[in-house]
């Protein structure tokens, strides 16, 4: 079944339009179901210092490890960029 398409008008202009397409019902599920078998198989590759679109982590996340990580270089916990080498 194809997704249903729709124009709607730009912003900022009365005559411009751009295409929009919502998908039905079923291809929802079938999306939902292969992402609920799909997210755990990929989930368990992913190392830890990953952030970008996956459950449960996101910029925030990755912002609070740095905030420790400068934390810890502050403190002396650390040879900061000599660990890297």
């Amino acid at each position: 079944m194809p997704a249903r398409r729709v124009f709607i008008p730009k912003p900022g202009t009365t005559v411009e339009q751009r295409p929009l397409s919502i998908p039905s019902v079923r291809d929802r599920i079938v999306q939902a179901a292969l992402k609920i078998v799909l997210e755990p198989v990929f989930e368990a590759d992913m190392l830890p210092c990953s952030f970008g679109f996956r459950p449960r982590r996101g910029a925030y996340d990755a912002l609070q490890v740095l905030v420790d990580e400068a934390a810890g270089q502050a403190l002396g916990g650390g040879d900061g960029y000599r660990q890297l080498f």
